[in-house]
C-alpha cells in the first residue's frame, strides 16, 4: 500500500471518528431536550408530544450536520493529500 493511499484512509477514518462523535453528541443532547421538554408540558397539563415529531426531526439535523463534517474532513484531508503528493513528484 503506497504511503498516499495510507494518508488518504487515515483522512477518511478521521473523518468517519468526528461523525459518529457529533452525531452522538447530538442524539444525546436532543434526547435530554426531549425529555426536558416532556417533562414541562406534563408539569403544565399539556399534551405529550410524540418522540417521532418531537425527537426524529433533531436526528435528522445531528445526521446532516455529521456528514457535512464528514465530507469536509474527508474531501480536504484527501485532497491536498493528493495534491502535495502531485507537488512531491
Amino acid at each position: 500500500m503506497s504511503r498516499v493511499k495510507l494518508a488518504v484512509g487515515l483522512w477518511f477514518l478521521l473523518a468517519f471518528v468526528v461523525f459518529n462523535v457529533r452525531f452522538d453528541w447530538q442524539v444525546r443532547m436532543a434526547g435530554h431536550d426531549f425529555v426536558r421538554s416532556q417533562i414541562a408540558r406534563h408539569q403544565q397539563h399539556q399534551a405529550t408530544v410524540s418522540i417521532n415529531a418531537g425527537f426524529r426531526p433533531k436526528v435528522h439535523q445531528a445526521a446532516l450536520d455529521g456528514g457535512a463534517w464528514f465530507l469536509a474532513i474527508a474531501l480536504a484531508g484527501s485532497g491536498l493529500t493528493l495534491t502535495a503528493a502531485k507537488m512531491s513528484r
